[in-house]
């Protein structure tokens, strides 16, 4: 591949101290690490350089770096070898630049001399390619998708007329997905966790060209749904609400059916009103149930007690409030059609923690919630148990109250005073107390508008 000794070629020469560092500016293929002077005669002198083999693209730059043992004298100089019409040049600190503009693979030796002995040199083998005409893009680069879903992936190819890429996948999870020879990638079916996936399309006519997509995955949460109340007992000719909560998906959506053993069960709305019959000659099941329309198979129902009418009627004052977290709310029933007035209180909740209500009404919200929580009050008659009335809640965060006090330091003279003024935020009432804390016996005194009075000496 290159001249032998004595045959004529292209050679830059110059003279320099050898470098010991590497410094690779260009991605390669491939290098060795060292070559050295076999031709020494005697042993005294010997010339390496590094790196012995190197491919580098058209116009790109290569450092190489050559040791002198043997003599205290260390320096070479450089020159360039090649049967090519354009060798490249290279600088006295070993720098080689390749020559640009190439349309076919050349070969170049890059040669260090010993000053010291020009008899003794060593070489590297460069290999010249062409800078690749060829590009790839995938679009989209990035995407976001659920587990078990599909992503499709476009390649385009220029500077080739073979536009076909081969499609591969790359990810730190054991389940990365697969993907399609035509680039339809599918996720993998559940996750525990989110995971990243990169997907790569190769050009078939320069394997060394391609372009990648980033994939995020994220598990898919379980659609659920739950109805409130979950029980519950009206009279023939009333009306009953229903309320239905869907998570795990963004359509919050249900559709509303009944079911029951009854030939007229009464109806619900799409808003999950129930209407019972007019009449009914006894008690009759009717179960009440909300399928969420983001996902058909997920569902809840409600069982509901239909009874004849009764002379006997409960009404809750009042039938809705707003509460913040940790406060309280009276609730009063009234009781007609019987001489007994009596209730029994309870609540309903899908809150772990829904608070408390006593036996006089009073209902005590959780000391806190991290998000809004829906509770429903009910008051039964205890004449007739089928008759009750109920009332909804929802309760808020507390807000955070925060108190500032200015100023923070200062200093006095026994006898003197200072006003100090107080900053509090998160609630409408300002209102503060002072009090005073020292080691001291007598630390002064403070008035309920701040002013701090210090001892008299």
């Amino acid at each position: 591949m290159f001249p032998p000794n004595g045959a004529p070629s292209r050679r830059l020469q110059f003279r320099s101290l050898s470098c010991l560092a590497l410094l690779l500016t260009v991605a390669s293929t491939g290098c060795n690490l060292l070559n050295t002077s076999h031709d020494s005669q005697n042993g005294a002198v010997s010339v390496a350089v590094v790196p012995g083999t190197m491919t580098v693209h058209s116009g790109h730059t290569v450092q190489f770096a050559a040791s002198v043992t043997g003599s205290t004298d260390i320096g070479v100089t450089w020159t360039l070898s090649s049967r090519a019409p354009q060798l490249g040049r290279i600088t006295p600190a070993g720098l080689y630049t390749a020559p640009s503009g190439l349309t076919s693979s050349i070969q170049v030796k890059v040669i260090a001399t010993s000053l010291a002995d020009a008899t003794q040199s060593a070489n590297a083998a460069v290999t010249v390619t062409p800078v690749s005409p060829v590009s790839v893009s995938v679009s989209p680069q990035a995407a976001v998708l659920l587990a078990g879903a599909t992503q499709q992936l476009a390649a385009t190819v220029t500077g080739a007329n073979n536009s076909a890429v081969t499609w591969s996948l790359s990810s730190s999870s054991s389940q990365p997905g697969n993907v399609s020879t035509s680039g339809l990638y599918t996720a993998p079916s559940s996750l525990s966790n989110s995971i990243q996936v990169t997907v790569t399309a190769t050009s078939v006519a320069d394997a060394t060209q391609s372009a990648s997509a980033v994939l995020t995955v994220n598990p898919v949460i379980p659609v659920r749904v739950s109805v409130s109340p979950q029980t519950a007992t009206t009279q023939a000719g009333t009306t009953e609400q229903f309320s239905a909560s869907v998570t795990g998906a963004t359509n919050t959506t249900v559709t509303w059916s009944l079911a029951s053993s009854a030939s007229q069960p009464g109806s619900v709305s799409s808003s999950g009103l129930y209407t019972a019959p007019l009449s009914v000659s006894n008690s009759i099941q009717v179960a009440v149930t909300a399928t969420s329309v983001a996902d058909p198979t997920q569902s809840s129902s409600a069982s509901l007690t239909v009874t004849p009418t009764s002379s006997v009627h409960v009404s809750i004052s009042p039938l809705a409030r707003t509460l913040q977290a940790g406060t309280t709310q009276q609730f009063s029933p009234t009781v007609t059609g019987t001489t007994n007035t009596a209730v029994t209180w309870s609540l309903f909740s899908n809150a772990s923690q829904p608070g408390s209500i006593s036996s006089g009404g009073l209902y005590s919200a959780p000391s806190s919630v991290s998000s809004n929580t829906l509770v429903t009050v009910t008051a039964t008659s205890v004449a007739d148990p089928a008759q009750s009335a109920s009332a909804s809640l929802t309760i808020i965060p507390a807000p955070s109250i925060h108190v500032a006090v200015a100023p923070q330091t200062v200093t006095l003279q026994a006898g003197t005073t200072q006003q100090f003024s107080s900053i509090v935020t998160g609630t409408t009432n300002t209102t503060v107390t002072w009090s005073l804390f020292s080691t001291a016996s007598q630390p002064g005194s403070i008035s309920s508008g701040g002013l701090y009075s210090a001892p008299s000496s």
